[in-house]
């Protein structure tokens, strides 16, 4: 039996808790967002992703296009949900997979089956909602962008199987296709003027694949706006919200029945949604992003606030407004206290050792770091963050589990002998000593 084949048998049992948490929650009504992923699933059965008399671009076609046939066959949504199960199970072995690349610890498949019991991956498993797909993106463009930059030959299989994953995630979640151009922009300056780095050099020729793999829909929303590079038309609301002056607010996002259902959300916003509510879609769009700039420039000590919140809904899902205290607020901060108190920790020992802490993965950290910077900006929920976690947690234990298998003196790199290779050549690298002598 291959490698592979071994590392899918140790991890089967998750899969079939993965089936069961879906099967024992069978549910016939949608909730939030998933009405609208099978409505624009159902409308590219018809031949068309949104109406031209009524433009809905309120979410990427990445994940209605993999529901369409479940629509187009007339397969019942429940076993749709199944699909989750299967995405979740290959996150966690392309992440078990990525971990291999970097240790020999025994310890790779606990810390693979702690990664696939994190408690956020499993509240959302049977709803059809884009979480669990995004998560699979995410673990297997690590995982070949990783495999990529080990790699001293082209390796073109790597690069557009990345690619196509970091572009398709950007087709799933909008947010991803600004942070496509803003590392692409990160990389080529740094490339062109500071550093002609080998994994810079890939990263580059990912993100191109990526925005070729985004071209066509961007020019199809051309075709329907005609704006370059729109993506859709839910961000102008987003940044409304986050904007919002008024002091018992804290910028997290309102539904309009909860404006109804508010005397206070009422009286500060009811009147302007109602206004706006008469305009088409795009103009709607532009109308709440206007608003919205004028609040962060006549209030912008309380945007900062509202930034300080939603950095904390990101994080560990809290506070919201008007909202009293939940209990499923512990269901993201226990296990997201261990992450971010354990990525803080981390820090200083890639710093340390930061000639032998593995390029590829500080190049994905920046990723994080960038898309986590872009979904503060505007109103945010955690389940935005914790689908950066395949490469959060990759840092971590990487780093981590090589601050005890390599010594690094103050004059000198030592390596024992328990390292993995990568380890070993970049510590060779540090110290000067030539590859023909190795």
């Amino acid at each position: 039996m291959s490698a592979n084949a071994k590392a899918m048998l140790r991890l089967s049992p998750l899969l079939v808790i993965y089936l069961a948490l879906i099967v024992i929650n069978p549910r016939s009504d949608f909730f939030g967002d998933e009405g609208g992923y099978v409505r624009h699933a159902i409308n590219l059965t018809h031949g068309y992703y949104t109406p031209t008399t009524d433009i809905d671009l309120w979410w990427g076609p990445g994940y209605p296009i993999i529901l369409a046939p479940f629509a187009l066959l007339k397969i019942p949504w429940a076993i749709a949900k199944l699909l989750n199960a299967f995405f979740l199970f290959f996150a966690v072995y392309y992440f078990h997979q990525t971990l291999r690349l970097y240790t020999n610890s025994k310890y790779v498949l606990h810390l693979s089956y702690l990664f696939g019991l994190y408690l956020p991956f499993l509240r959302f498993i049977s709803y059809l909602l884009t979480e669990t797909f995004v998560a699979f993106l995410i673990s297997a463009l690590t995982y070949h962008f990783c495999k990529l930059s080990q790699s001293r030959t082209r390796g073109t299989r790597h690069e557009i199987v990345a690619g196509v994953c970091l572009g398709y995630l950007a087709l799933t979640k909008v947010l991803f296709g600004y942070v496509i151009v803003t590392c692409l922009a990160v990389a080529g300056l740094v490339f062109v003027f500071l550093k002609r780095d080998y994994v810079l050099k890939k990263a580059i020729v990912v993100c191109c694949v990526a925005f070729a793999v985004c071209l066509p829909y961007l020019l199809y929303t051309y075709s329907l706006t005609s704006k370059v590079f729109y993506w859709g038309n839910s961000g102008g609301m987003q940044l409304y919200w986050m904007a919002t002056p008024y002091s018992d607010e804290l910028g997290d996002w309102q539904f309009i029945e909860q404006i109804r259902a508010n005397p206070k959300l009422a009286e500060n916003h009811l009147a302007f949604y109602e206004k706006v509510a008469k305009l088409p879609s795009i103009e709607r769009d532009d109308a709440f992003r206007r608003e919205a700039i004028h609040n962060i420039v006549t209030h912008p000590l309380k945007y900062f606030t509202n930034w300080l919140n939603n950095i904390g809904r990101l994080l560990f899902d809290y506070p919201y407004t008007y909202v009293d205290q939940r209990l499923r607020t512990y269901y993201y901060m226990i296990p997201n206290m261990f992450i971010v108190v354990l990525g803080i920790l981390s820090i200083y020992p890639a710093w340390r050792r930061r000639k032998v802490t593995p390029k590829e993965i500080l190049a994905l950290l920046v990723f994080v770091i960038i898309a986590t910077a872009g979904s503060s900006l505007v109103s945010a929920q955690a389940r935005q963050f914790w689908v950066l976690t395949p490469i959060v947690d990759l840092f971590i234990i990487t780093v981590l589990l090589n601050s005890v298998v390599v010594n690094v003196p103050s004059t000198e790199l030592e390596r024992v002998p328990q390292s993995r290779q990568p380890i070993e050549l970049a510590a060779r690298d540090a110290v000067g000593i030539p590859r023909q002598a190795r």
